[in-house]
This record gives structure tokens, sequence and C-alpha cells, in this order.
């Protein structure tokens, strides 16, 4: 079980009074006081088995926190692996210690710091690496900077400043390796559709939107109805990312800034919002994914 440490509470107040409107600025600070060892303790990884006659899967109950995420960060850049850009804990700013932001789902990340993060948790757990920079599956990824597409100008004083975008090269996924992971789109429909080829409710877990899935403001992980599975904010909160096996990317969900009518049906297709994770990167988080190999 992870905990948080405690930050001030003015430090709070003023993210808000910087970046947010008041209303916004009051509800944020309600989550956060509200969030205590006594009145909110989730585990950040919970693991649920996913059976599917094509390909088992293990999916994370709860999209990852940003406890999790900095825990492993952390750990990460003492062992060798490299990250191009701070994430942050939901909608707050914060990028630094988790504090009273510790369980708000993990946002604003670049899609190669996530594969390097991934990586790094296996590390750190002694699972197999799942990503290689090369098809020989021989390099495992250990620098964000290596997979992502990058461009480079003169500043004023003549140096040279590398720019990452938000495009990343081909990466090599070992499907039978035991490490943490994207899901698939088809992994994460699947999932979200209760384990089933068709869900049987119009949104994940509900029929009613607001039983699992927040409007206008990012929640804590885990903070409405879970769906038949027991994952929890499948069809709203943050959109989440996944990868493919042929290399595409996708986001699906929806996200606390949509309306009812663009959030997940699960009795529909989806259509992937990966094509605004640059434009708006605090609407995306992800959840982890383990292939099933006992």
């Amino acid at each position: 079980m992870m905990r948080y440490n405690k930050i001030s509470r003015c430090a709070a107040v003023l993210i808000c009074v910087l970046c947010f409107s008041v209303a916004s600025c009051r509800d944020m600070i309600a989550d956060m006081d509200a969030l205590s060892p006594d009145t909110y303790d989730i585990q950040s990884l919970s693991m649920i088995k996913v059976d599917n006659k094509e390909k088992s899967f293990r999916l994370n109950q709860y999209e990852t926190t940003y406890l999790l995420w900095y825990d492993v960060l952390v750990w990460a850049k003492s062992h060798g692996f490299a990250f191009i850009q701070d994430a942050e804990a939901g909608l707050t700013g914060n990028s630094g210690e988790p504090g009273r932001t510790a369980f708000f789902p993990v946002t604003k990340i670049h899609p190669a710091d996530l594969i390097a993060w991934c990586n790094a948790y296996s590390a750190k757990e002694g699972l197999a690496y799942v990503y290689f920079s090369d098809s020989a599956k021989t390099h495992p990824v250990f620098r964000a900077q290596d997979i992502a597409d990058s461009s480079q100008k003169a500043d004023e004083g003549g140096n040279a400043v590398v720019t990452y975008n938000y495009s990343v090269k081909t990466v090599y996924a070992d499907e039978s390796a035991n490490g943490y992971r994207l899901p698939s789109k088809s992994e994460w429909q699947y999932a979200a559709q209760g384990g089933k080829s068709y869900g049987s409710t119009k949104f994940a877990g509900s029929d009613v939107l607001s039983e699992v899935a927040s409007l206008g403001k990012i929640r804590f992980s885990g903070s409405y109805k879970p769906n038949e599975l027991g994952l929890y904010d499948m069809c709203g909160n943050v959109s989440e990312i996944t990868l493919d096996s042929s290399g595409t990317w996708g986001a699906y969900g929806g996200h606390y800034a949509n309306t009812q009518d663009n959030l997940f049906y699960v009795r529909g297709n989806i259509t992937s919002l990966y094509s605004i994770v640059q434009s708006y990167p605090n609407m995306f988080g992800f959840r982890l994914c383990q292939t099933m190999t006992e």
C-alpha cells in the first residue's frame, strides 16, 4: 500500500489561484482536504485478470496515480533511466513530490516517457523488459530521448537546443514478457466492456454516467463505481493511452472535458483521441497492463 506525504494546503491554494477559476479552486481544495489515510487509501497498483479467448492479460484497476508514477520515477532516475519532461498530478500543476495530489491520475506524460517508465517499473520489480528500440529486441529502452522524434536549432547564443515533439520512433514490444506495458486498443475496449465482446451497459459499468465518470474536472483515481471487472474510470476522468503491437498509438475512454455525448459508449465503436495528446496533455493518462505468462 502506498501513501502520500503531506504538503502545505497554502501551496495548493496558490497553484489554484495562479492556474484556475475560483470555482475550480474551491472544488480542487475540497477534494484535497478529503484526502487522508483514513478516508482515501487505494492501492496504486491492483492488477485484475481479464480472461479473453484470444489472450488473457492483467489490467490495473486504477488509472496510474501520480503517487505510483513519482515513486517509480525517482527509482528510475537513480538507475540509468532518463525522461523528457515532468509529468503532473491531474490538473493541479504539481510535478514534484506527491503530497495531497498523490491519488490524482498522472497526466502531461510524453509518450516516449511512458515507454521508458514501463521498462523502469519492470526492472524495479524484477520483471522482464517489454519495450525495445531494435527489432531483434536486444536493446531495452532506458532513455526516452532515444525513441522520441526531435528537432534542433540554435538559441541566441548559438548553442544547440533540442526540442522533442510527441511523435515516437518505432518501438518493438516483446509480447511474451511479463513486464509492465500499455494495453492495446482491443485489450482496453474488451476490458471496458466488462470482459465481453459487447458491452451490456451504455457506459463502462452503468447506464447512468454520473455513477461511473467525472465531467468538468479530474477526480482521484477510483472515485466512482467500477465496471463488471472491478475496473475504475474506464469511461471518464482522463483518457487512457494505448499502444498496439503494430506501433499504433491510441487514447480511449473520454476525459473530464468531454460532454456526455462524446464519452465512451461500450455499445458502439470507439474513436481514438490520441491526435490531441500534444495539444491537451493534461487530458490524458494511462493504465498498466501485463501479459499473462502463467
